[in-house]
């Protein structure tokens, strides 16, 4: 707690501002002493004994039972307004402990009880039903599992109906269609333009290959692709065309102007 004087007028700063009664350098020094010696009577009558430590402005005294136990502190802090102090004894460090321990328990309390909401996320409940499962006196964790369930059973069916949608719009092709093919776990070796010993030194680059083809004809869920080109672009934005792709799906080698029939679920628009 702050300890208040009278406020008085300090030479020099143009403000009303202080918490000791101090007008010049010398006073606040003197009250520091003055402080102190009360501070060091107070601990010692408590059967303490009480250390100082410098501060960059002022000073801090520790009083600590014989058996090393926390009893009491004062700082003070010197200004060109005036000299601040602040004291904490046993009784008020307990006192603030028990009101951060009261808040978060009644925090622990409102989570809990959160968990009759409708408007927490997927992960919300399931970290507060993994947190609480252990202790629920109010037997709230039945009915958050009940709605866990109906929430995964909602996204699993809206991942369903965009995959049934994906799907349809992969199978609508027809003769003529341009269509691509990108793979994004492809790599290239450019070369650095540097030789050693005579031999010219590669780079790895990983990008992406796009296939560009066009459909010619459709059997169920096959189609007949002509490939028009195959670009690959760096992660650094370089593109360079090439000839043939080397790892089509695992290995094959494909070719610009080849003919191959493929999945129609693995080529989409352009």
């Amino acid at each position: 707690m702050w300890i208040e004087p009278q406020f008085v007028n300090v030479p020099g700063s143009g403000d009303r501002w202080g918490k000791i009664d101090v007008t010049d350098t010398g006073d606040q020094f003197a009250s520091e002493k003055t402080i102190s010696e009360g501070f060091a009577q107070f601990c010692s009558d408590m059967g303490g004994k009480s250390e100082i430590q410098p501060l960059k402005y002022g000073h801090k005294n520790v009083c600590t039972s014989t058996e090393g136990q926390y009893l009491g502190e004062f700082d003070t802090k010197r200004y060109e307004s005036g000299l601040a102090v602040t004291f904490d004894s046993r009784d008020h460090r307990a006192l603030q402990q028990s009101m951060h321990q009261a808040e978060a328990t009644a925090q622990n309390k409102r989570e809990y009880q959160s968990l009759s909401s409708d408007s927490l996320s997927i992960q919300q409940l399931q970290s507060l039903i993994a947190r609480f499962q252990n202790d629920d006196p109010e037997n709230l964790i039945p009915h958050a599992r009940a709605r866990l369930t109906e929430m995964l059973d909602e996204r699993n069916k809206e991942i369903e109906q965009t995959r049934a949608l994906k799907r349809k719009n992969l199978e609508n092709k027809h003769i003529g269609d341009q269509i691509c093919l990108f793979d994004d776990s492809t790599s290239m070796n450019l070369p650095t333009g540097i030789y050693v010993f005579g031999e010219q030194q590669y780079r790895k680059v990983n990008g992406l290959t796009k296939v560009v083809g066009f459909v010619e004809d459709i059997s169920g869920k096959k189609i007949k692709i002509r490939v028009s080109g195959i670009v690959f672009k760096s992660d650094t934005g370089m593109e360079q065309n090439l000839d043939l792709m080397t790892n089509y799906k695992g290995g094959t080698e494909l070719k610009v102007d080849s003919i191959i029939w493929d999945s129609i679920y693995d080529w989409d628009g352009c």
